[in-house]
């Protein structure tokens, strides 16, 4: 969610910069309106758009597995960090903060709006020029309009004029859209930015069609000699505006924009494709999208909260939870033998879920259910295999082969010297990414240790891992991401 809400933000604020750099001075008012609605509301679709072929969060191609644990050392048991302590965790409450200041925006436009509905009792009949009393007040709402009592009658002609354009062009809705926005998305000031936009704009356009029955220079010093009060209501287009003024007369006084110059509306297209690029290739996994401010317990209490009373879940849930749980990792906050604990604790539960999600499908049924891009790990018909493990086709020993070979191979040429060398002791954990590419290298590998020389030495021994067949799905070479949990204990 708070990728979300930063990237309506962003995107607003570039909607307005064009508007304000580009479009403000032009007189191409039909369309500046079109722009003003629909840029914001585009600005909360587009973050759902995604271009897969874009996307570069999670490869098609890539497969996530879980290797089972190296202990290096002393092979005492130690304590482990169950989930359960970390959801305990205190958090701040965004949520709370938000739903107090959605209740005061609705609060605020419910007072106005009955403040409005009020006026309604000195309607007659069925008239919709309604006159209010001891009032010099003048504004539209819907297809009502309002006029106080005290207004001349030459006034009170140009004044019917300009709010009759108003009424016919139905901008009041415009008003309500941008309130109904004010209400949800209160915190952002953009939105109040947009409906001064759209509002001086119903300004211009009613300007310029009621001042067609006169000369221009006749309707704005007309405009300056009224020097009524009204009550100013963000939702319904009142005539005396102060803060309009000097803009309103501005451009009436300004001559029509030549038509060449609407090619400025065609920069919106290229805007439009950079943000989908943008949040294409921008990582929104959806629930595991992380709060900054918690700490590291947390983050994680809220990426496993979602999964927490599932028995199941799938293979995408799966992949995201494993890249974000590694992002978390290696995020340098906190102690991290006891971050890498959790998280592996973490990693095993859900690893569970998802097998039970795969014990559900009939095996005979399992390579037709997934598509050929999206073949789990459990079900794919050829796993990268270490050197001497082709287990005579047989998946299981293959996988148990390639884990006790990994282990084998990490134990025997891990430097255990490493450790006293540069003062460490006790238990120390490293967590370590690596990919089994196409070609069956081992590639993109990442560490995150309690000291460098354990980050690097543990790099340095995954890297030397030989070369390794593919694995393999229905004739295609399949990448598979690997999450390799290593305990060292001095």
């Amino acid at each position: 969610m708070t990728s979300y809400l930063i990237q309506i933000v962003f995107f607003q604020a570039l909607f307005l910069g064009v508007y304000h750099l580009f479009l403000k001075k032009e007189t191409f008012f039909t369309y500046n309106r079109v722009y003003l609605i629909l840029t914001p509301i585009l600005s909360l679709i587009l973050p759902f758009v995604k271009v897969a072929a874009l996307s570069t969060v999670i490869s098609s191609d890539t497969i996530v597995a879980l290797l089972p644990e190296i202990v290096l050392g002393d092979t005492s048991a130690t304590s482990v960090i169950l989930p359960e302590a970390a959801a305990n965790e205190f958090q701040f409450s965004w949520r709370g903060i938000y739903l107090l200041g959605l209740f005061a925006s609705m609060g605020i436009f419910g007072t106005k709006l009955i403040q409005c509905l009020r006026l309604f009792k000195f309607r007659k009949g069925q008239e919709r020029i309604i006159t209010i009393p001891n009032s010099k007040e003048a504004f539209s709402f819907l297809h009502f309009i309002f006029m106080g009592d005290g207004l001349d009658t030459l006034s009170r002609k140009q004044i019917l004029a300009h709010e009759q354009v108003h009424v016919q062009e139905k901008h009041s809705w415009d008003l309500l859209i941008f309130e109904l926005l004010r209400i949800v998305f209160w915190f952002n000031p953009l939105v109040y930015i947009y409906q001064r936009n759209i509002a001086i704009l119903h300004e211009y356009i009613a300007d310029a069609k009621a001042a067609g029955a006169v000369t221009k220079q006749q309707y704005y010093q007309d405009l300056l000699n009224m020097t009524f009060g009204t009550q100013q209501l963000s939702f319904t287009n009142t005539f005396f505006n102060h803060s309009f003024i000097k803009n309103r007369i501005l451009m009436l006084q300004k001559s029509k924009s030549k038509k060449i110059a609407q090619w400025k509306y065609t920069l919106i297209i290229p805007m439009i494709l950079g943000m989908m690029v943008y949040v294409s290739c921008t990582s929104d996994n959806s629930e595991n999208v992380i709060a900054e401010n918690l700490t590291w317990q947390g983050k994680i209490a809220e990426l496993y909260k979602p999964y927490e009373d599932r028995e199941t879940i799938t293979q995408e849930e799966f992949n995201a939870f494993v890249y974000s749980s590694v992002t978390i990792m290696n995020a340098r906050d906190g102690d991290l033998n006891v971050k890498s604990e959790a998280i592996v604790r973490l990693q095993n539960a859900m690893s569970d879920k998802y097998s039970n999600g795969l014990g559900s499908i009939q095996q005979s049924q399992q390579t037709e259910y997934y598509d050929v891009e999206d073949i789990p790990f459990a079900v794919i018909e050829k796993i990268p295999v270490y050197p001497g493990c082709d287990g005579n086709g047989d998946i299981k020993t293959s996988k148990e082969c390639m884990s006790q070979s990994i282990s084998a191979f990490v134990s025997s040429n891990f430097d255990t010297k490493i450790g006293k060398e540069v003062g460490l002791s006790g238990t120390n954990r490293i967590f370590v990414q690596f990919k089994i590419s196409k070609e069956g290298k081992v590639t993109n590998v990442r560490s995150r240790a309690p000291h460098p020389a354990l980050e690097k030495e543990a790099k340095r021994v995954i890297e030397s891992l030989p070369q390794m067949k593919p694995g393999m799905q229905k004739g295609q070479p399949k990448s598979v991401l690997y999450s390799l949990p290593i305990t060292f204990k001095i």
